[in-house]
């Protein structure tokens, strides 16, 4: 039993790892049918976090990682709201140059397009991309766990 423990594991990564893939394309695609609705950017700002760590030689080592904050209104049924979510893949961590071109494409006061989710008002984003990178790495992630997993599984069960 402890042998199938580890192909297993493999496989209920590959499970997981799947599900959350194709729950994120299913989001991004059915966001891009949401209604659209006029609204309006009021702030676009670059937000940096810094990371400490040791490497292996004993010597600290600082890691800035940066992320766009588009913070923008819009009204649905007469009812402010505001968000800050850019698309549905969540919070990009990215270098500075991209993040700076995200908040180029989005100056305050720029008037923008609000995809809004008819089901929650407070729900919306500024783009939709059909795939985005991060959920089509996710499946290939858990097809290459998958893949491991069956290799595994079949070899611990020959023994």
């Amino acid at each position: 039993m402890p042998l199938l423990l580890i192909p297993l594991t493999f496989l209920l990564v590959a499970s997981s790892l799947m599900a959350l893939g194709v729950w994120s394309i299913r989001r991004r695609r059915a966001s891009a049918r949401w209604p659209r609705v006029p609204g309006r950017i009021l702030e676009a700002r670059v937000a940096s976090s810094e990371s400490r760590s040791r490497d292996d030689n004993g010597f600290d080592q600082t890691h800035t990682v940066y992320r766009p904050v588009i913070r923008y209104e819009y009204q649905v049924q007469g009812a402010a709201q505001q968000s800050e979510q850019l698309d549905p893949g969540g919070v990009v961590w990215t270098g500075q140059a991209a993040a700076e071109a995200v908040v180029a494409r989005y100056p305050a006061g720029k008037t923008v397009e609000v995809l809004q989710d008819p089901a929650n008002p407070g729900n919306s984003f500024l783009e939709s991309p059909a795939f985005g990178v991060g959920a089509i790495i996710i499946v290939a992630m858990g097809a290459l766990f998958g893949v491991i997993g069956v290799l595994t599984l079949f070899a611990a069960i020959r023994g």
